[in-house]
């Protein structure tokens, strides 16, 4: 291959490795799976303090056990920590035994500490993340109840809560008899994502049937013909929301930008690019602090800054997109570009005890430094895909 690289440029990859290597093998996962679990009643915790004790919430998410049981799933599968495995079975066996609602299938959103259900409601973000969870626990468990419990999730996806309208509703009551059919940006963009994890995973096209039905969605709906955002938050008639269908998170461009990617190895990869290209280039232009560094929390369609906050998340999913990008086009300009983030990531939010700073003013000094365990999804998954580029382009300038 032809050399894309310059001596700094490989210099800079090779210390980027080793402080990913350092993070996530001796800060991030160590901590989570000690300190983001409930050894007394069970359970993942939603959010520590920046010393490591648990917050003081009386409730625990289905997206947090979710979240978690993808990060030490895929732990596990790139044998990341000594314990990955024991630890995704704990989480695995604790959603299934608190969070299942046995009556009307499903999911329950939310449960009390001690295990019980609280908020009974079926939430279609949580359920994606339990697709995306249980996808990655069965490619390191391969027991039938895990394949089930993917399968059942799915079906209750399609059946519950895709609307004749052509896309899903946000939420649902506990026996699926009211349901919200509002369309949301968000959910799609995860599902999306979990529907190409479960294919990867199963090798069942169904899933990537699923996957090619949510990209319709983005060109036909989520995305606006006129200036080509993504709103985040649509009526139950698939119009911008009369008060916040202007906001635009650039983050979620970035972020679609890198699924898209992941789909045009397996579809449509010309078209999936394209799309990808243009919601870069348009989160690039308008979501990026040119003067301080990192992505802003929320703009409007026509550009102006609407939140000048800059929440750890955005600032991942900018470092996914141009990983995505440089693996594709091998482009020195995109590593360039990705060591930079990756640089600012490690610089202003992620800490060496395997914590971070998670919410930034825009001069980027810090005024939230909780960890919510959301948050280890997103540091995780762009850390990898950062590793994977870096290296690619070692590889890539050997003879």
């Amino acid at each position: 291959m032809t050399d894309v690289t310059t001596a700094g440029a490989l210099a800079a990859s090779d210390q980027l490795v080793g402080r990913i290597d350092t993070y996530v093998r001796g800060g991030m996962l160590p901590l989570w799976a000690t300190r983001g679990w409930d050894r007394e009643r069970g359970g993942c915790h939603e959010r520590l303090r920046a010393d490591h004790r648990p917050a003081d919430i009386a409730y625990r998410r289905l997206t947090v056990g979710a979240r978690q049981l993808f990060v030490f799933s895929r732990a596990a599968e790139l044998d990341l920590l000594a314990d990955a495995r024991t630890v995704a079975d704990r989480i695995f066996r604790y959603l299934v035994e608190h969070f299942r609602d046995e009556d009307h299938g499903g999911w329950f959103f939310t449960v009390g500490l001690t295990g019980e259900p609280l908020d009974r409601r079926k939430d279609l973000y949580a359920h994606n993340f339990v697709l995306l969870g249980l996808a990655h626990y069965a490619a390191i468990a391969r027991d039938r109840q895990a394949l089930g419990l993917l399968d059942h999730t799915r079906e209750v996806i399609q059946r519950r809560f895709l609307l004749p309208a052509g896309w899903y509703a946000a939420s649902a009551a506990p026996d699926w008899s009211v349901r919200n059919e509002a369309l949301l940006q968000n959910p799609h963009m995860h599902l999306f994502e979990a529907c190409l994890a479960a294919g990867r995973t199963t090798g069942d096209g169904t899933y990537w049937d699923d996957a090619r039905t949510v990209v319709g969605l983005l060109r036909s709906r989520l995305r606006d013909p006129a200036t080509g955002t993504i709103s985040e938050f649509r009526d139950a008639h698939g119009e911008p929301d009369p008060e916040h269908g202007h906001v635009v998170e650039p983050g979620h461009h970035f972020e679609w930008c890198w699924l898209l990617h992941q789909a045009a190895q397996i579809f449509e990869p010309e078209q999936c690019r394209d799309d990808a290209g243009r919601l870069f280039d348009w989160a690039l232009a308008h979501g990026i602090d040119r003067r301080h560094g990192g992505v802003l929390d929320q703009v409007g369609s026509d550009g102006r800054v609407i939140a000048d906050s800059k929440r750890i998340w955005p600032l991942t999913e900018y470092v996914k997109a141009r990983a995505a990008r440089f693996l594709h086009g091998r482009r020195p300009s995109e590593l360039d570009e990705l060591i930079t983030a990756l640089t600012l990531l490690f610089d202003a939010y992620l800490l060496p005890d395997g914590g971070w700073r998670e919410r930034l003013r825009r001069d980027l000094t810090c005024y939230d430094d909780e960890l919510p365990a959301t948050t280890c999804y997103h540091v995780m998954v762009a850390l990898l895909e950062a590793r994977a580029a870096l290296t690619m382009q070692g590889d890539a300038a050997s003879p």
